[in-house]
């Protein structure tokens, strides 16, 4: 699977409003380049309440204080659903696969990042 097909299922999957990242066809000898779109304006938490974990350190109060009443906590509970639900184990896979795609074909076509 090329790049461009990782980045078209997740395009759709998501209904992004982002214009999708891809790599441009060889011109005349030239190897692919990774095209990358303006970065997107910074969110603003007002603007979602719904958001249970916005930093990381309210994930990891929610974590302690789970651990302080005996309770056990995902390693990824803070991804959920609109409702709160937590995400389930196979979207997750799912999302972990295809991000490993993206990844390698990168990769392959020696457009990964130094770090």
């Amino acid at each position: 699977m090329r790049l461009q097909d990782v980045i078209n299922k997740l395009a759709l999957s998501q209904n992004s409003h982002m214009p999708p990242t891809s790599l441009s066809t060889p011109n005349e000898g030239k190897p692919n380049v990774l095209i990358i779109p303006n970065p997107l304006e910074p969110l603003d938490e007002e603007d979602y309440p719904e958001i249970q974990y916005w930093h990381d350190e309210n994930w990891i109060k929610h974590i302690e204080q789970q651990k302080d009443c005996g309770e056990s906590v995902l390693q990824l509970g803070f991804l959920t659903d609109r409702d709160r639900n937590l995400i389930a184990e196979l979207w997750i896979k799912i999302f972990m696969s295809t991000a490993k795609q993206a990844w390698n074909e990168l990769y392959c076509h020696r457009l990964d990042p130094s770090s």
